[in-house]
């Protein structure tokens, strides 16, 4: 899958400072020399997974003399470490800061930590297709979340309250952006706002059928809108859904729910959301986080 961030970053770019060369490249795809960037400024968006990778390169670039800019989600919940190996750091969302640090680069005013904003998502640039050996895209709908899971960093970065793009753009980029199967990037693909998500599903297939898969709670099937929701899903062209499948030990479930049973909760919880989602045939992939209380 083709990185979004790469993507929707470049289109950034070219929307705030037309004039400027840009050159996207996935590292890992092809891992770039050091010597071989030429370039005024190396912006690096890292994982904690990449980071140690991301630190490295950044101190090579800097020997070089070359100026780095760090963001993401690592550098947004770690800025001090991550300033140890940049000129400047990225804090949060890039949409409210982006121009000023292409321009603060520009006038050589660098400064040390940029702090993001979240913004209303209207109006985000097409992003743009990189190149690469890539069978699928990504796109996002919507930035937040509600739920207060603590092993989670979504709610940190982008807030607990669900802000949504507009549905048309949202229904543009996938016609223009996407091929035949793409990812809805989305961190609940229909656990904010049920009638919002029926609304987005029921335009998606207004201008071509394409395929689509994405992670989603096993709470909203189960809402009073809930069947609605799957027929519109279903015909928008979903057809995987991941699914979160939290395990409750013997304590936290008798914690978190004293008059009932971890039984009785998986019974009433997940298998009538597993039967909902079967009968409308959607393939089910679980993934499950365990829930762990120490004395």
């Amino acid at each position: 899958m083709a990185p979004p961030v790469l993507e929707y970053l470049g289109a950034l770019t070219r929307r705030e400072m037309p004039g400027a060369e840009l050159e996207l490249l996935n590292a890992n795809v092809c891992e770039p020399a050091p010597c071989d960037i030429k370039a005024d400024l190396i912006g690096i968006s890292s994982m904690t997974a990449t980071i140690t990778w991301t630190y490295k390169f950044s101190d090579e670039l800097r020997k070089l003399g070359k100026k780095v800019v760090l963001g993401g989600i690592h550098p947004t919940a770690l800025p001090e470490e991550a300033k140890q190996h940049a000129d400047a750091v990225v804090i949060g969302e890039a949409e409210s800061v982006w121009g000023d640090v292409l321009r603060d680069v520009r006038d050589g005013k660098l400064r040390e930590f940029y702090y993001g904003e979240r913004l209303p998502l209207d109006n985000i640039p097409l992003p743009i297709p990189l190149k690469g050996p890539y069978k699928f895209r990504a796109v996002f709908t919507a930035r937040g979340c509600p739920y207060r899971c603590s092993f989670c960093s979504v709610r940190k970065f982008f807030g607990d309250t669900i802000r949504c793009r507009p549905v048309n753009e949202v229904a543009e980029e996938v016609k223009k952006c996407t091929g035949r199967i793409y990812f809805n990037g989305d961190d609940n693909i229909w656990g904010g706002d049920s009638e919002r998500s029926i609304e987005l599903f029921t335009k998606l297939p207004e201008d071509a059928k394409k395929w689509w898969y994405g992670f989603g709670d096993l709470y909203a099937p189960q809402s009073p809108l809930g069947d609605d929701l799957l027929k519109a899903a279903r015909k928008s062209g979903l057809f995987s859904v991941w699914a979160g499948w939290e395990y409750y030990t013997g304590a936290r479930a008798v914690f978190e729910h004293p008059t009932t049973s971890p039984d009785e909760i998986e019974e009433r919880y997940y298998r009538t959301s597993l039967e909902l989602l079967s009968m409308k045939r959607i393939l089910r992939i679980y993934s499950r986080s365990l829930s762990l209380v120490f004395p």
